[in-house]
């Protein structure tokens, strides 16, 4: 995507934090913050950070649903938590949903990976 295209940035990279270990049944929490680099509100249908387990089990983190609007210079904060129920590979990333549809992969920095283990 180019630079023309960009409206979201992040201003706070994505972390992930296992208080009791990446292990089945651990609460796992995620956070990251965007920044505006345009001079117009963007407006999301979704904020969140897609996370896939193995065999592509879904434990997204939603953040903001439709119609959240973020002022020019203004920063969202996007924090939440899943519990994640099988031991494998989890690929996780910072993403956004535009209200055309357009989900706007990599923009916001590139996918993740978390070993969850049984114990």
């Amino acid at each position: 995507m180019s630079e023309k295209e960009r409206r979201l940035q992040l201003s706070r990279p994505l972390s992930v934090s296992a208080a009791s270990g990446a292990i089945i049944g651990a609460q796992i929490a995620f956070s990251f913050a965007v920044r505006i680099v345009t001079s117009t509100t963007v407006i999301a249908d979704r904020i969140a950070i897609p996370t896939r387990g193995p065999n592509g089990a879904q434990f997204d983190v939603i953040c903001a649903g439709p119609g959240t609007k973020i002022a020019p210079g203004a920063e969202f904060v996007c924090s939440g938590s899943t519990t994640l129920s099988g031991a494998g590979t989890v690929n996780y990333g910072a993403d956004w949903l535009e209200t055309t549809g357009a989900w706007h992969e990599g923009q916001l920095g590139p996918q993740q990976a978390l070993a969850v283990s049984v114990r």
